[in-house]
């Protein structure tokens, strides 16, 4: 979600805080955690006061079982605080489109939301959907609950995005389990006044079997988007679509095309968008290989139906977004470039509207997953998993984006 500089070795966290434009002076921080470990998803939230949050998962050497970690932003010393572990199950999943996540909801309760790998015979990717919630800031947790009805041992949930509503619920989106020939419905749930989830319905019946949905909400009304599939006598069109909800998650309206990409694929790109909105428009990120291949920005008049994009890289893959203060947009993502002869990943940011693309990472990191979010006081802080060297690394970014 957000924007800064820090490294997260699995067995460290070290910090780099770029200070405003006139000051280009960079310095050391400190080290969050000692812990050996191969760094799998990091994400990037808010707590109760609006501050960021850092989550990610750590994988043992064997990368057989894997440790939800998070640590809140201190305000005085620009850095993460100490590290606090969420007891999930060691089996949850870890990969950047249903990575782990940390909620913090309006009443006060933390809730962790995260996949689990179910063994089975017929299905390799099965797995549910399990959350726990803590009411004393991550001291102690509840048993694991199940996020969806389906409980069939050999399904597939996965694919999930998290969200906390004004109204004090939990929001979750995913893909439920698929067909014989491929495809997957999108459903959505809301927790009830317990904390359970209790309320699910079915946003599409038929949508892309494995790319991440993406949640916002603003003012009561729920913005979902997801990789949708259109059946053709040529093949599937696999494009972007976004439903609405307004009545905080009891129904949405028929999903629509975010943008018209047309791209013909039979398989799945494992590559999903991302949304923030503001009143009047819905804002996205996305990759398509379809007639204009590469990362694409969006602006979408929720009036007129019209959407403006723009292409963020042609090399640009996993893509994330987020709302300054001041209501720009930044988007951080990465895009294959070539450095000393070899291919790397690293990672940018960009503004909108007409914002300079920035180096966050350096020319020379390979990376992946890269999350962004803003902050109350107009900077932002971008996060990232670091392939340079073993084990692989969390890496953060502190930047500031003073207004115009």
């Amino acid at each position: 979600m957000k924007t800064r500089a820090i490294y997260l070795i699995p067995a460290a966290l070290i910090l780099f805080h770029t200070c405003t434009s006139q000051q280009k002076k960079e310095s050391l921080a400190t080290v969050l955690s000692q812990q050996e470990g191969w760094a799998k998803t990091v994400y990037l939230t808010q707590d109760f006061s609006g501050l960021p949050v850092l989550a990610w998962t750590e994988a043992d050497g064997a990368g057989s079982t894997s440790t939800l970690y998070f640590s809140g932003w201190d305000t005085v010393n620009r850095r993460f605080s100490e590290r606090i572990r969420v007891p999930a199950n060691p089996a949850l999943v870890a990969h950047a489109e249903g990575m782990p996540k940390i909620v913090f909801s309006t009443d006060g309760a933390i809730y962790a939301v995260y996949a689990v790998r179910i063994e089975s015979r017929h299905n390799p990717y099965a797995a549910r959907i399990e959350y726990l919630v803590s009411r004393d800031g991550g001291d102690s947790w509840t048993d694991s609950g199940t996020v969806h009805r389906d409980s069939t041992q050999e399904a597939g949930h996965d694919f999930f995005d998290a969200i906390a509503l004004q109204d004090g619920r939990i929001g979750v989106s995913w893909l439920d389990k698929s067909y014989e020939k491929g495809g997957r419905p999108v459903h959505f749930a809301v927790t009830d006044h317990s904390g359970r989830f209790t309320h699910e319905t079915v946003v599409d019946d038929f949508a892309c079997e494995c790319c991440r949905t993406a949640l916002y909400e603003r003012d009561g009304v729920i913005a979902l988007l997801y990789r949708d599939i259109k059946q053709t006598a040529s093949g599937t069109v696999r494009d972007i679509h976004y439903s609405i909800s307004e009545d905080s998650g009891r129904s949405f309206r028929e999903g629509s095309v975010y943008s018209k990409d047309e791209w013909r694929v039979d398989g799945c790109p494992h590559n999903g968008p991302d949304v923030v909105t503001q009143k009047d428009s819905l804002f996205a990120t996305w990759f398509t290989a379809g007639r204009n291949k590469g990362l694409f920005y969006g602006e979408l008049d929720y009036a007129t139906g019209m959407i403006k994009r723009q292409l963020l890289d042609s090399e640009g893959q996993f893509a994330q977004l987020a709302l300054l203060a001041d209501g720009r947009r930044i988007a951080v993502y990465n895009a294959h470039r070539a450095a000393d002869g070899d291919a790397r990943q690293p990672v940018f940011a960009r503004t909108f509207p007409d914002g300079e693309t920035l180096s966050v990472s350096g020319a020379d990191d390979t990376t992946d997953s890269p999350v962004v979010i803003g902050l109350p006081d107009g900077s932002a802080i971008a996060a990232w998993i670091s392939r340079d060297g073993a084990p692989a690394r969390v890496k953060y970014k502190y930047m500031d984006f003073p207004a115009d």
